[in-house]
């Protein structure tokens, strides 16, 4: 080295005399790499690695250092992967993630920090589900679940709302466990009987399995003033309209408008009527019931209420509330047949209506006869079933077949009037009973009994199917239902 220095120009036998001696002095076994040599460099402080910055300067930086002294204190046989030294660093404290927010910056934010910190907190095999997750927040209070209602909003939904799906489906979750999860049907159900008022069916057939009574929606008629009539429905005195002779008529030849029949529409408010529905084949719902029989209840100024179960009815019946009762069955045995009878009678000889409807085969201790012998005598009952279909016209002999007694206030309004399917009829006559109308059979088929004394009207009907809905719109059937009805109550109808 000291002659090369010396001589700075040599030979070429000069210069390969020198490498020679190069290899003696320094044997290959004894030669480190340009790698090593740079580690053992740094080691004794003699060189550091220059990195050049973004602004192209060959400032050192700590990404030069600290990459040449990972080489030298993190041999391969040591070295961790880059997710696990993060672990050790966030544990350590030394280091946050920051995440990139909404507005581009580079604000760390709470998001950022926990879900770093829950691959420290949550390895793997402790981790949950986020349905579970969500759970436990609900249990805990956290957490709500929300839902978009129909405005548009993101209000929180309500189970007594128009929807049941935001946090009751959630809370569901917590609440019900698989053993104490209830059916759909089942939990209307009961939501209903909180509500009160609403009903629900069955979606196949539209039988109400669910509820079993409804109470109408009744307002006030605008035409209504306080005669105070209320609970004395025979000081009332309504005025009905006559129809013209040129006045638009129905498919049947009745009388088009409802200003024709009995009592014009509003007239009967505020009085009460219950209905006892204890036939519950499929056709006959409270359902359809509501929407056409219970419509034209509500247009007459009825408040209204229908129930299929007798304990309820009794329970009604007994409150003195109810003006009018009606009771449609024909093999519905009561439960206690003395019980039911003696508040029949005792409603009856109040001087409340009673309207009776029977039907084919009526059994001898249906509730309709039940009623029958505890105001009429127990010899007096409903039997038989002989086809119907037909239609009755008005007569002054009410005795002809398929004529009905035109001077009657219940027929007011009416030239033609449907007799129903498959009717029953009276076993004999009675001398209270007034016949109104005689079947195409030649049997005695609507039956009724003025005020006496202080005892109610009664009036019995065999044939309840122009109750069901694919009957009602047949020949002068809602009319003749709203007229017995209104003259149920009592009161004076005037011309």
């Amino acid at each position: 080295m000291l002659e090369l220095e010396k001589n700075p120009v040599l030979t070429n036998q000069q210069r390969k005399q020198l490498d020679m001696k190069q290899q003696v002095d320094h044997p290959p076994e004894k030669r480190i790499t340009n790698q090593e040599r740079k580690r053992l460099e740094i080691e004794a402080g003699i060189s550091q690695q220059k990195g050049r910055d973004r602004d192209g300067s060959n400032q050192g930086t700590h990404q030069g250092i600290s990459q040449i002294q990972g080489q030298v204190d993190d041999p391969p046989e040591k070295r961790i992967t880059n997710q696990e030294r993060k672990r050790l660093e966030i544990e350590a404290g030394i280091i946050h993630q920051p995440v990139r927010g909404r507005d581009e910056s580079n604000q760390g934010t709470d998001q950022g920090i926990s879900q770093i910190q829950e691959q420290v907190d949550d390895p793997p095999e402790k981790r949950i589900t986020n349905q579970e997750r969500k759970r436990l927040e609900i249990e805990a209070g956290i957490s709500q679940q929300k839902g978009r209602g129909r405005d548009g909003s993101n209000q929180v939904r309500h189970p007594s709302t128009w929807t049941h799906q935001g946090i009751s489906r959630r809370q569901e979750q917590v609440d019900d466990s698989p053993e104490k999860i209830i059916t759909n049907q089942e939990r209307k159900r009961s939501e209903e009987d909180t509500v009160g008022t609403k009903i629900g069916y069955t979606s196949t057939t539209g039988y109400s399995n669910e509820r079993k009574s409804y109470r109408s929606q009744c307002k006030v008629p605008a035409s209504y003033k306080d005669d105070g009539c209320a609970k004395e429905p025979r000081k009332r005195v309504v005025r009905r309209i006559r129809p013209p002779k040129d006045s638009p008529l129905d498919l049947f030849g009745n009388p088009a408008s409802s200003q024709y029949d009995l009592a014009p529409d509003g007239s009967m408010y505020p009085f009460r009527l219950l209905i006892g529905k204890f036939y519950n084949g499929e056709g006959f719902t409270v359902k359809s019931f509501i929407q056409h029989v219970g419509q034209m209840l509500d247009q007459k100024g009825f408040d209204w209420y229908i129930t299929e179960e007798e304990d309820d009815f009794l329970e009604k019946l007994n409150s003195g509330d109810y003006i009018v009762a009606w009771i449609i069955s024909f093999c519905s045995l009561p439960t206690l047949v003395e019980q039911f009878s003696a508040a029949i009678l005792k409603y009856h000889n109040a001087g409340n209506g009673l309207f009776l409807f029977g039907e084919n085969d009526i059994a001898s201790l249906d509730k309709t006869n039940i009623a029958l012998q505890a105001i009429f005598g127990s010899e007096y009952l409903l039997e038989g079933n002989t086809p119907g279909q037909g239609t009755l016209k008005p007569s002054p002999d009410p005795f002809t077949s398929g004529h009905f007694l035109q001077d009657h206030l219940i027929m007011a309004g009416i030239e033609s009037l449907y007799e129903g399917i498959t009717i029953c009829y009276p076993r004999a006559q009675h001398s209270e009973l007034q016949v109104l109308a005689t079947s195409t059979n030649g049997h005695s088929c609507i039956l009724c009994r003025d005020i006496d004394d202080s005892k109610g009207r009664v009036v019995v009907d065999v044939g309840f199917t122009k109750l069901f809905e694919q009957y009602w719109n047949t020949a002068g059937t809602g009319r003749y239902v709203i007229n017995v009805s209104c003259w149920l109550t009592g009161v004076n109808f005037i011309d």
